[in-house]
Protein backbone atom coordinates (compact mmCIF):
# COMPACT_ATOMS: atom_id res chain seq x y z
CA UNK A 1 0.00 0.00 0.00
CA UNK A 2 1.24 3.01 -0.92
CA UNK A 3 -0.43 5.78 1.76
CA UNK A 4 -0.61 9.75 0.67
CA UNK A 5 0.88 11.42 3.80
CA UNK A 6 -2.01 14.17 4.71
CA UNK A 7 -2.92 13.79 0.71
CA UNK A 8 -0.34 15.00 -1.91
CA UNK A 9 0.75 18.60 -1.31
CA UNK A 10 2.58 18.81 -4.21
CA UNK A 11 2.53 22.75 -4.97
CA UNK A 12 -0.68 23.09 -2.66
CA UNK A 13 -1.49 22.41 1.04
CA UNK A 14 -1.70 19.49 3.08
CA UNK A 15 -4.66 18.53 3.97
CA UNK A 16 -7.13 19.83 1.88
CA UNK A 17 -9.30 18.83 -0.52
CA UNK A 18 -6.74 19.92 -3.53
CA UNK A 19 -3.83 17.66 -1.42
CA UNK A 20 -6.41 14.81 -2.10
CA UNK A 21 -7.34 15.16 -5.50
CA UNK A 22 -3.54 15.16 -6.20
CA UNK A 23 -3.16 11.95 -4.28
CA UNK A 24 -5.70 9.90 -6.62
CA UNK A 25 -4.11 11.47 -9.69
CA UNK A 26 -0.95 10.53 -9.15
CA UNK A 27 -2.56 6.84 -8.39
CA UNK A 28 -1.94 6.17 -4.16
CA UNK A 29 -3.91 3.31 -2.87
CA UNK A 30 -4.73 5.49 -0.01
CA UNK A 31 -4.94 8.44 1.43
CA UNK A 32 -3.86 9.72 5.26
CA UNK A 33 -5.31 12.34 7.03
CA UNK A 34 -6.36 13.78 10.44
CA UNK A 35 -9.59 14.10 11.80
CA UNK A 36 -10.42 16.80 14.48
CA UNK A 37 -13.49 18.04 16.15
CA UNK A 38 -14.62 21.87 16.39
CA UNK A 39 -16.43 23.51 19.07
CA UNK A 40 -19.56 23.73 16.96
CA UNK A 41 -19.12 19.37 16.79
CA UNK A 42 -17.76 18.96 12.75
CA UNK A 43 -15.29 16.52 11.83
CA UNK A 44 -12.34 18.71 10.14
CA UNK A 45 -9.03 17.95 8.25
CA UNK A 46 -6.56 19.59 10.00
CA UNK A 47 -3.26 18.51 11.67
CA UNK A 48 -2.05 20.82 14.48
CA UNK A 49 -3.91 21.86 17.43
CA UNK A 50 -3.63 25.26 16.60
CA UNK A 51 -4.54 27.39 14.04
CA UNK A 52 -3.16 31.01 14.14
CA UNK A 53 -2.10 30.21 17.86
CA UNK A 54 -6.06 29.52 18.94
CA UNK A 55 -7.29 25.95 19.59
CA UNK A 56 -9.13 24.36 16.91
CA UNK A 57 -11.46 22.88 19.34
CA UNK A 58 -12.23 26.30 21.10
CA UNK A 59 -13.24 27.67 17.09
CA UNK A 60 -16.44 27.38 15.09
CA UNK A 61 -16.06 25.94 11.78
CA UNK A 62 -16.56 29.07 10.17
CA UNK A 63 -14.00 30.75 12.58
CA UNK A 64 -11.35 28.27 11.51
CA UNK A 65 -11.92 28.89 8.15
CA UNK A 66 -12.11 32.79 8.65
CA UNK A 67 -8.67 32.09 9.56
CA UNK A 68 -7.96 29.71 7.31
CA UNK A 69 -8.84 32.36 4.18
CA UNK A 70 -5.90 34.90 5.90
CA UNK A 71 -3.73 32.14 4.84
CA UNK A 72 -4.74 31.00 1.93
CA UNK A 73 -6.29 27.81 1.93
CA UNK A 74 -9.76 26.41 2.95
CA UNK A 75 -10.24 23.35 5.91
CA UNK A 76 -12.29 20.68 4.72
CA UNK A 77 -14.62 18.84 6.49
CA UNK A 78 -15.05 15.13 6.70
CA UNK A 79 -18.19 14.71 4.49
CA UNK A 80 -16.73 16.72 1.90
CA UNK A 81 -13.81 14.47 1.93
CA UNK A 82 -15.77 11.60 1.74
CA UNK A 83 -17.76 12.31 -1.14
CA UNK A 84 -14.28 13.54 -2.43
CA UNK A 85 -13.04 10.10 -2.30
CA UNK A 86 -15.71 7.84 -2.62
CA UNK A 87 -15.18 5.12 -5.20
CA UNK A 88 -11.74 6.20 -5.91
CA UNK A 89 -9.31 5.41 -2.84
CA UNK A 90 -9.21 4.43 0.02
CA UNK A 91 -8.30 6.11 3.17
CA UNK A 92 -6.43 5.86 6.94
CA UNK A 93 -8.03 7.90 9.17
CA UNK A 94 -5.61 9.52 11.99
CA UNK A 95 -7.91 10.38 15.12
CA UNK A 96 -5.83 13.41 16.82
CA UNK A 97 -7.96 13.60 20.03
CA UNK A 98 -10.22 11.21 22.28
CA UNK A 99 -13.79 11.14 22.26
CA UNK A 100 -15.51 11.68 18.88
CA UNK A 101 -14.24 7.92 17.95
CA UNK A 102 -18.02 6.66 17.27
CA UNK A 103 -19.26 10.02 15.42
CA UNK A 104 -16.22 9.65 13.15
CA UNK A 105 -16.81 6.00 12.44
CA UNK A 106 -20.42 6.65 11.68
CA UNK A 107 -20.02 9.18 9.21
CA UNK A 108 -17.70 7.18 7.38
CA UNK A 109 -19.65 4.25 7.01
CA UNK A 110 -22.44 6.66 5.07
CA UNK A 111 -19.63 6.75 2.31
CA UNK A 112 -17.42 4.01 2.31
CA UNK A 113 -17.78 0.16 3.18
CA UNK A 114 -15.18 -1.35 5.99
CA UNK A 115 -12.84 -2.65 3.47
CA UNK A 116 -12.10 0.94 2.20
CA UNK A 117 -10.95 2.35 5.42
CA UNK A 118 -8.70 2.18 8.50
CA UNK A 119 -8.97 3.98 11.70
CA UNK A 120 -5.71 4.87 13.39
CA UNK A 121 -4.39 6.93 16.49
CA UNK A 122 -1.61 6.92 19.13
CA UNK A 123 -4.40 6.55 21.94
CA UNK A 124 -5.13 3.31 22.53
CA UNK A 125 -8.39 4.00 24.12
CA UNK A 126 -9.73 5.40 20.93
CA UNK A 127 -8.97 2.05 18.90
CA UNK A 128 -10.42 -0.14 22.22
CA UNK A 129 -13.63 2.03 21.48
CA UNK A 130 -13.49 1.53 17.99
CA UNK A 131 -13.67 -1.89 18.27
CA UNK A 132 -16.21 -2.40 20.97
CA UNK A 133 -18.51 -0.80 18.93
CA UNK A 134 -17.12 -1.69 15.00
CA UNK A 135 -15.50 -4.72 15.19
CA UNK A 136 -14.64 -5.32 11.87
CA UNK A 137 -13.20 -1.83 11.59
CA UNK A 138 -9.59 -2.04 10.89
CA UNK A 139 -6.90 -0.14 13.20
CA UNK A 140 -3.54 0.62 13.89
CA UNK A 141 -1.91 1.67 16.80
CA UNK A 142 0.56 4.41 15.53
CA UNK A 143 3.88 4.17 17.76
CA UNK A 144 7.14 6.74 17.47
CA UNK A 145 10.00 6.99 19.49
CA UNK A 146 8.74 8.33 22.90
CA UNK A 147 5.38 6.15 22.64
CA UNK A 148 6.89 2.79 21.13
CA UNK A 149 9.24 2.34 24.69
CA UNK A 150 5.67 2.49 26.64
CA UNK A 151 4.12 0.50 24.54
CA UNK A 152 3.10 -3.07 25.80
CA UNK A 153 2.30 -5.38 22.24
CA UNK A 154 0.94 -7.57 24.30
CA UNK A 155 -1.72 -6.37 26.54
CA UNK A 156 -5.01 -5.00 24.25
CA UNK A 157 -4.18 -7.18 21.34
CA UNK A 158 -8.07 -7.15 20.35
CA UNK A 159 -7.46 -2.77 19.93
CA UNK A 160 -5.26 -2.73 17.02
CA UNK A 161 -5.14 -4.71 13.45
CA UNK A 162 -1.96 -2.82 12.32
CA UNK A 163 1.17 -1.39 13.87
CA UNK A 164 1.92 2.24 12.22
CA UNK A 165 5.86 2.36 12.83
CA UNK A 166 7.59 5.46 12.64
CA UNK A 167 10.30 3.84 10.22
CA UNK A 168 13.42 3.90 11.96
CA UNK A 169 12.30 1.74 15.16
CA UNK A 170 11.26 -0.99 12.44
CA UNK A 171 13.57 -3.96 13.77
CA UNK A 172 13.51 -7.62 14.33
CA UNK A 173 11.54 -7.23 17.68
CA UNK A 174 8.61 -5.32 16.03
CA UNK A 175 8.59 -7.97 12.95
CA UNK A 176 8.26 -10.74 15.42
CA UNK A 177 5.77 -8.89 16.70
CA UNK A 178 3.43 -8.60 14.07
CA UNK A 179 4.31 -12.12 12.55
CA UNK A 180 3.48 -13.83 15.51
CA UNK A 181 -0.05 -12.05 16.63
CA UNK A 182 -0.96 -11.84 12.58
CA UNK A 183 -0.81 -8.20 12.63
CA UNK A 184 0.37 -5.97 9.42
CA UNK A 185 2.87 -3.08 9.52
CA UNK A 186 3.25 0.25 7.74
CA UNK A 187 6.08 2.60 8.30
CA UNK A 188 6.01 6.40 8.36
CA UNK A 189 6.93 8.76 7.05
CA UNK A 190 8.97 7.31 4.45
CA UNK A 191 10.55 10.10 1.90
CA UNK A 192 14.10 8.95 0.33
CA UNK A 193 14.24 7.61 -2.74
CA UNK A 194 16.56 4.60 -0.78
CA UNK A 195 14.47 3.92 1.81
CA UNK A 196 11.34 3.59 -0.31
CA UNK A 197 12.84 1.07 -2.65
CA UNK A 198 14.17 -0.80 0.52
CA UNK A 199 10.80 -0.95 2.21
CA UNK A 200 8.85 -1.77 -1.13
CA UNK A 201 11.19 -4.72 -1.52
CA UNK A 202 10.48 -5.97 1.75
CA UNK A 203 7.60 -8.02 2.08
CA UNK A 204 7.01 -8.02 5.41
CA UNK A 205 6.09 -4.38 5.34
CA UNK A 206 2.23 -4.10 4.38
CA UNK A 207 2.34 -0.22 3.85
CA UNK A 208 4.18 2.70 3.32
CA UNK A 209 2.89 6.53 4.23
CA UNK A 210 5.21 9.00 2.28
CA UNK A 211 5.19 12.64 1.32
CA UNK A 212 6.02 10.98 -1.87
CA UNK A 213 3.40 8.86 -3.50
CA UNK A 214 4.20 9.98 -6.56
CA UNK A 215 7.99 8.73 -6.38
CA UNK A 216 6.72 5.22 -4.46
CA UNK A 217 4.28 4.64 -7.07
CA UNK A 218 6.69 5.11 -10.40
CA UNK A 219 9.10 3.10 -8.02
CA UNK A 220 6.41 0.00 -7.65
CA UNK A 221 5.88 0.07 -11.11
CA UNK A 222 9.29 -0.46 -11.55
CA UNK A 223 9.23 -3.17 -9.70
CA UNK A 224 6.22 -4.76 -10.91
CA UNK A 225 7.66 -4.58 -14.14
CA UNK A 226 10.96 -6.00 -13.76
CA UNK A 227 8.94 -9.00 -12.20
CA UNK A 228 7.24 -9.44 -15.06
CA UNK A 229 10.26 -9.41 -17.11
Amino acid sequence: MIVAHRGFADNCRENTLESYRRAIEVGADAIELDVRKTKDDISILFHDELIGEKRINRLTYEEINHLARDLRFQVPTLVEVLKLVQGKIKLDVELKEKDYEIDVITQILEYLTIEQFIVTSFQLESLLTIKLNYPQVKTGIILNSKTASNFNCNVNLIAWDFLILQFELLNKFWLDIARINNKSIWVWTVNEEKIIKKFLKDRRVAGIITDKSDLAVHLIKQLRNRHLT
